[in-house]
């Protein structure tokens, strides 16, 4: 952590919180939290509750570079438990994966269980999966849809775009201040 820079950092939790902000004006959402629990169970970064009673767990990742391999917060998204209760897990990368990034489930249940490197992430997946068997593997890593993130511009007009339709209103003064009061706060919705 120490060469990690802290514009990085901070460019990480914008991005993050404006996810969430986007996610909370999507429609089919009924219930959000960043980094927090639903029904007793802690899920990282997003869960959300949708109007059909799924839970969706987003797992946002600001990086610099295309994501080529697997890192440390894959291996905790993977190896959180409460994730099997999901009906989806969308990992996102704000700047893609490679071609040669592991998608497919199968693949990776044996990329996971055959990796040499320790890690107490790594292990503690490696351990689930033992747990669970290839089969109910298979099945838990087929809920993992690995997505392309948006750029920062691409989710600052979607937001925008959606405050507009929502408040039927194009003024850029108020579109930024709801934006603003939305921003830090967990909202539920009814």
């Amino acid at each position: 952590m120490a060469n990690r820079d802290n514009t990085k950092i901070y460019k990480s939790i914008i991005y993050q919180r404006k996810c969430a902000l986007e996610l909370f004006f999507d429609e089919q959402t009924n219930y959000i939290v960043e980094g927090g629990t639903i029904n007793g169970k802690t899920y990282e970064d997003i869960t959300i509750l949708t109007k059909e009673n799924n839970l969706i767990t987003y797992q946002i990742k600001y990086h610099c570079e295309i994501m080529d391999g697997m890192n440390k917060g894959l291996y905790t998204t993977l190896g959180n438990r409460y994730n099997n209760d999901c009906y989806e897990i969308k990992y996102l990368s704000s700047t893609g994966f490679s071609n040669s990034f592991i998608k497919k489930p199968k693949e990776l249940y044996e990329h996971i269980i055959k990796k040499k490197y320790e890690s107490k992430e790594l292990n503690n997946v490696k351990q689930y999966l033992i747990e669970l068997g290839c089969d109910e593997s298979i099945n838990y890593l087929s809920k993992f849809i690995f997505h392309d993130g948006l750029t920062f511009e691409e989710i600052n007009m979607s937001i925008m775009n959606k405050i507009q339709k929502i408040f039927e209103t194009n003024d850029y003064f108020n579109i930024s201040y709801i934006e603003n009061e939305l921003k830090n706060v967990w909202i539920t919705l009814s």
